[in-house]
């Protein structure tokens, strides 16, 4: 997306659908392959000459788990939540950009949109 890298990710995705309290549970897992180009947690030459230790990742294959909940807040305004809990596998976490003992990465997104 950036260009800062000549690296590939290609994920399998399964995700399913219950009603929950007024709106729509979503679970969901999702299997990734990043190719050892893939920048993401490997360092540049010109961080390496700031005094960052050289990394560089081979390619390896993580996993993640996902909750998410959408709903209609008034007529026209779906709200959505999900919160993505990402497994790191040993080439991650060996990355001086990890900090040690750290296995997953978490994120929370929230949103409101507008349906015309």
């Amino acid at each position: 997306m950036l260009g800062a890298s000549d690296g590939q990710e290609l994920s399998v995705e399964y995700a399913a659908a219950f009603p929950f309290a007024g709106g729509r549970f979503l679970p969901g897992a999702r299997v990734s392959y990043w190719s050892d180009k893939l920048a993401y947690y490997g360092t540049f030459v010109g961080e390496v000459s700031r005094g960052v230790l050289g990394y560089r990742p081979d390619a390896f294959v993580t996993s993640a788990l996902r909750l998410g909940y959408i709903r209609s807040i008034g007529e026209n305004w779906p709200f959505y939540g999900v919160v993505d809990y990402r497994f790191l596998p040993s080439e991650v976490r060996d990355s001086p950009l990890v900090d040690e003992g750290v296995d997953g990465s978490t994120s929370l997104a929230l949103a409101f949109t507008r349906e015309l």
